[in-house]
C-alpha cells in the first residue's frame, strides 16, 4: 500500500514539472536544410535531419533523429521540406522537431487539357 502511494505521489510531481516546461515553449516553421541517411541493413535506413528556423531574426539550427526505419527511397524528410518547430522561450537553442509540415518533394501540379478537364499530375 505504501509503495502504491509513493508511486501517485511522484506520478503526481512529475507532472506538474512537465506543465511548468510547456508552458515556456512556443512553436514556429522551419526548414529541413540536409538530410543523411544512416544504413542499418538489408536496404533499410534512418535519417538524420538538420533542420533551420528563425525566431527574434536570428536563425537557430537543430537535429533530429528519426526512429522508423525505410528504405532510401521513402525517406521521411527531404531538403525543403517545412517543420513544425517547439522551443524554449528563454533559450531557443533547446528545441525539437513537432512534425512534418508540407513535402516539397511532393509537389502536384494541376493542368488544364482540352473541354476544360483538369488532371492532377504529380512531378
Amino acid at each position: 500500500m505504501l509503495k502504491l502511494k509513493i508511486s501517485i505521489l511522484i506520478i503526481f510531481i512529475s507532472s506538474c514539472f512537465n506543465k511548468t516546461d510547456k508552458e515556456k515553449e512556443t512553436s514556429c516553421i522551419g526548414s529541413v536544410t540536409k538530410v543523411y541517411p544512416i544504413h542499418f541493413g538489408r536496404g533499410y535506413y534512418k535519417s538524420t535531419v538538420i533542420y533551420k528556423f528563425e525566431y527574434l531574426n536570428k536563425e537557430y539550427t537543430g537535429k533530429y533523429k528519426s526512429k522508423r526505419l525505410t528504405d532510401i527511397y521513402a525517406m521521411e524528410f527531404n531538403e525543403g521540406d517545412s517543420i513544425l518547430i517547439s522551443f524554449n522561450l528563454k533559450d531557443p537553442k533547446i528545441n525539437h522537431l513537432e512534425k512534418l509540415l508540407y513535402i516539397k518533394s511532393k509537389k502536384h501540379r494541376i493542368e488544364r487539357k482540352k473541354k476544360s478537364t483538369i488532371v492532377l499530375k504529380s512531378e
